[in-house]
């Protein structure tokens, strides 16, 4: 899940926004990444800020409940390593790009409305000082860190993808999308140019499946954006669903077909038939790469 970071002046309280996205896509919980997807929260990863869900230190994220932060300071927290699990320079890349975003956005979410909205959800207050402290823990270990170091995040993304980290290979999917969707949206004509763009798409398309049937669901979710509309030159929308639907589910677990998925804005008009050539389509692909237990799956680590 993208986290994007803000610090308000009001009451001396730091609070973390976390706002669901592509990385809804990125999230550890397979279980809360798969409602994500399936509810159509998480957006395009060519969409998003490049921004992690990786924890905010420790092995895993902040304890469990509010009332273990009380006990716990921030600047010592932060000590234990962050676990981003994978290669070491994934890792260092995911944490660069948190503090990117902190960098990026902390003025930017300064808006009371935001913090309203917030709280209104949380009558409990628990989530707040949950994100309270996490917001802390990401500010220390952000410091001293600025555009130098967040230069270096595509060549250590690339150190982890030569290595096989398949949660770095993913990224570089997202990337190589990114930076074809900019370069499409500049492009003139139907000329050879275009053609060049079109085919650019199906090779990253290719990529993007071979790397999704390892397990990966990150890429799953590459390869459904690519066919979600014509923008690529490549619309499938059948193809588009299933690689959705995969992209969705909890591996080691049984598949299932959401049907709340097809009522997405984006395939909402498929008939029933297309529905199902979907459904199955994901079947065969999940039966392939995700019915093992999360740990045993290669291409999707069980703490990110």
């Amino acid at each position: 899940m993208t986290r994007i970071f803000m610090g308000l002046a009001a009451g001396a309280t730091t609070l973390v926004v976390l706002a669901a996205s592509l990385h809804a896509a990125f999230d550890h919980d397979p279980e809360k990444r798969a409602s994500s997807v399936a509810s159509g929260s998480a957006v395009a990863l060519s969409e998003t800020p490049r921004a992690s869900s990786a924890p905010a230190a420790g092995s895993g994220a902040a304890p469990g409940g509010a009332a273990d932060l009380d006990m716990l300071n921030p600047a010592e927290f932060v000590m234990t390593p962050a676990n981003f699990g994978g290669h070491p320079s994934y890792g260092r890349a995911m944490l660069l790009s948190d503090c990117e975003a902190l960098s990026k956005t902390r003025a930017e979410l300064a808006d009371p409305a935001r913090l309203n909205a917030l709280m209104a959800s949380d009558p409990t207050g628990e989530s707040l000082k949950r994100l309270s402290f996490e917001g802390k823990v990401r500010e220390v270990q952000c410091a001293g860190l600025g555009e130098r170091d967040f230069r270096q995040i595509p060549a250590l993304m690339a150190e982890a993808a030569r290595a096989g980290d398949p949660s770095a290979r993913a990224w570089l999917l997202d990337d190589r999308m990114a930076d074809l969707e900019t370069r499409i949206g500049t492009a003139t004509g139907d000329g050879a140019e275009r053609k060049s763009l079109v085919a650019q798409a199906r090779a990253l398309l290719s990529d993007a499946a071979a790397l999704a049937e390892t397990g990966n669901l990150d890429a799953a979710l590459v390869a459904s954006r690519l066919q979600e509309s014509d923008r690529y030159g490549i619309q499938d929308l059948v193809s588009s669903a299933g690689w959705m639907l995969v992209a969705a589910q909890v591996p080691g677990r049984s598949f299932n077909p959401k049907p709340e998925l097809f009522r997405d804005e984006a395939y909402a008009r498929l008939p029933p038939a297309a529905v199902k050539q979907a459904q199955l389509q994901a079947r065969q692909v999940f039966a392939r790469c995700c019915m093992k237990p999360l740990a045993e799956n290669a291409g999707t680590p069980p703490s990110r």
